[in-house]
């Protein structure tokens, strides 16, 4: 089967991108404010993000999977530290939430985000705009 440009755009790369920038918006409020209300509202799109790129990477182009590896290396980090403090303090939506990087190869990529938005961004100008 051969997946076209419109498939992968409709089932992976748009939902990836709002994904994306759903996480980002919660990011910012996370810190303005960095309570577990708005880490767990980060834990939520990152898990969205996570589940599109695992479950369908056949409708990765060629030039994204490796910042797909990067994002779901992120995420598979962040998200099982998340589990296991949320698992040892049994947070109250108010109550404070700093993250912590145990080492230096779990930052958020950003450069592979950025590479997402750019092929979304290039490939709804192709497919609805030219």
């Amino acid at each position: 089967m051969i997946i076209t440009k419109e498939e992968q755009f409709i089932r992976l790369i748009s939902p990836v991108n709002f994904f994306l920038h759903l996480s980002r918006k919660a990011y910012a409020k996370y810190l303005a404010n960095k309570i577990f209300l708005h880490a767990k509202n980060i834990r939520a799109a990152n898990q969205k993000i996570y589940n599109l790129l695992e479950e369908l990477p056949a409708y990765l182009p060629e030039e994204l999977v490796d910042d797909a590896i990067e994002l779901i290396n992120h995420y598979g980090i962040w998200m099982a530290q998340f589990d296991e403090w949320k698992k040892g303090n049994s947070p109250k939506l108010a109550d404070l939430f700093v993250f912590y990087h145990l080492d230096d190869q779990s930052a958020f990529p950003k450069d592979a985000e950025q590479h997402f938005f750019d092929y979304y961004k290039n490939l709804k100008k192709e497919l609805f705009y030219e």
